[in-house]
């Protein structure tokens, strides 16, 4: 029985150094295969990272209109009823958007915003904030007739429009960006 045992072992080493073209072959696809399994596995990763920051992204932009929204009301509390209590949240509200837009535009290379849309959302936010803080000056300059004259106008409103509609852009164009990582994957 042992020795059958060693004739076999013998006999098929024998057979596989009698073909070196499968001794070179098999390493060979074994390297192919492990290099085409990277390849798979780092566009898992890829797209596993795109979904995580346009994720990521999503609740930024909904926690910066959120914020937003907490210092406009915050301001129209204080427009309607001269209450300075009204006034606590503004600022912390002011600040919040200021982080979550930064943290808006946190990506790399072609995960970032394009910068177009950075200036244009930038430049919304500081107008809505410019807006603001002028009905609240009128207001405490004991102007408030013009404050709400400024308030009817609806300029406000148009920004918090403006606003709303670049951060619905940014998601759409993310969805976009999503649906063709997941279709190269």
């Amino acid at each position: 029985m042992w020795r059958r045992r060693e004739h076999f072992g013998h006999a098929s080493r024998a057979w596989f150094l009698g073909h070196p073209v499968l001794a070179l072959a098999l390493p060979t696809l074994l390297v192919a295969i492990s290099l085409w399994l990277d390849g798979k596995y780092a566009r898992m990763r890829e797209t596993g990272e795109l979904v995580s920051e346009i994720s990521d992204r999503h609740v930024r932009a909904i926690a910066l209109i959120g914020n937003l929204r907490k210092a406009e009301t915050a301001q129209r509390g204080f427009v309607i009823t001269r209450i300075p209590a009204f006034l606590d949240r503004y600022e912390p509200s002011r600040q919040a958007v200021d982080h979550e837009f930064a943290m808006l535009d946190q990506g790399l290379g072609a995960n970032r915003l394009p910068l177009s849309r950075v200036n244009v959302l930038r430049g919304l936010i500081d107008a809505k904030f410019r807006e603001m803080d002028d009905v609240l000056a009128k207001v405490r300059a004991d102007r408030p007739a013009a404050a709400v004259a400024q308030v009817c106008r609806g300029q406000g409103q148009m920004l918090m429009e403006r606003i709303e509609a670049e951060l619905q852009a940014i998601i759409a164009a993310n969805a976009s960006r999503l649906a063709q990582g997941r279709s190269a994957y």
